[in-house]
């Protein structure tokens, strides 16, 4: 947490050393100004990228994390039926937690 916490003191002390006080109140993306300013014309390619790439991993981590929680619960019994516990014997995954955690969040994205 302490860790975290620095890394955020310091990205604001860069945002304000770099940028003025109207350049940060009138951007709907301060990163991207702040790059843009620091970096030049090329970061405008390469940090929507960026930021594509880590919206990605992060994606890939929460599917694997939140069907090996229903798999989890499932298999110990608790509060999910027991199909939803079982392992594709081919691929060694929780096929029906995956299934359950597209279906949950596809549901809640309309």
């Amino acid at each position: 947490m302490v860790i975290v916490t620095t890394v955020y003191c310091l990205a604001n002390v860069a945002y304000f050393t770099v940028m003025t006080k109207e350049e940060l109140l009138d951007s709907d993306a301060v990163g991207m100004v702040f790059a843009q300013l620091s970096m030049g014309k090329i970061a405008a390619t390469i940090l929507p990228f960026m930021i594509m790439c880590s919206m990605m991993g992060s994606m890939n981590g929460n599917i694997i994390a939140s069907s090996r929680m229903y798999f989890v619960s499932a298999r110990d019994g608790h509060h999910l039926p027991a199909i939803i516990g079982m392992i594709n014997i081919n691929r060694y995954t929780p096929m029906p937690g995956i299934i359950l955690n597209v279906r949950t969040y596809s549901s809640l994205l309309g």
